[in-house]
C-alpha cells in the first residue's frame, strides 16, 4: 500500500532534529541546511510541537544552517511570542555569521544567545567574549 508523502516527507533541502536536555529542561532543535519560504511550514510544524511542550526554554542550534530568510525568521520571531506568553523562552543559538546579519537586519538579534556564534568563541577561548569590529567608513 501507498502512502501519500506527509510534509516532513517534502522537506529536501534542510534536516531538524529535536533533543530534550533534562538537566535544564531544555528542548534543543537542532538544524542544519537551508530554511526558506518553501521550508517553512515543516519548521512552523516542529516549532509549534516544542511550544505545546513543557520545555521552560527552547534552543534553535543554528550551526548547521547554510541559508535563512526572511520566512524562517518570522517563524523564529512567532515562536518566540508563544512563548513568552507561557513565560518561557526561545534562544537562537551558534548562528554562522551571515545567518547572525539576517537576524539583524530582520530585528531579530535580540533572540541570540549571548556569547557570539560557537566559532567565534572557539577562535576567543574560554571566558572571552567575542565583540564584532565596527566597520570602516571609506574617505
Amino acid at each position: 500500500m501507498h502512502r501519500a508523502p506527509s510534509t516532513a516527507d517534502l522537506l529536501v533541502c534542510g534536516h531538524m532534529r529535536t533533543t530534550r536536555d533534562r538537566d535544564t529542561n531544555s528542548s534543543v532543535l537542532h538544524l542544519r541546511g537551508e530554511f526558506d519560504c518553501s521550508t517553512v511550514d515543516v519548521l512552523v510544524d516542529r516549532l509549534e510541537v516544542v511550544v505545546l511542550g513543557d520545555a521552560t526554554e527552547v534552543v534553535v542550534d543554528l550551526a548547521g544552517v547554510t541559508f535563512l530568510d526572511s520566512a524562517t525568521v518570522r517563524a523564529f520571531e512567532n515562536a518566540a511570542a508563544a512563548l513568552s506568553s507561557r513565560d518561557r523562552t526561545l534562544v537562537l543559538r551558534d548562528p554562522p555569521t551571515f545567518v547572525r546579519r539576517v537576524l539583524q537586519l530582520c530585528g531579530a538579534s535580540s533572540l541570540i544567545a549571548p556569547g557570539g556564534s560557537g566559532a567565534e568563541r572557539r577562535a576567543s577561548g574560554p571566558g572571552v567574549e567575542h565583540i564584532p569590529r565596527a566597520p570602516t567608513v571609506g574617505t
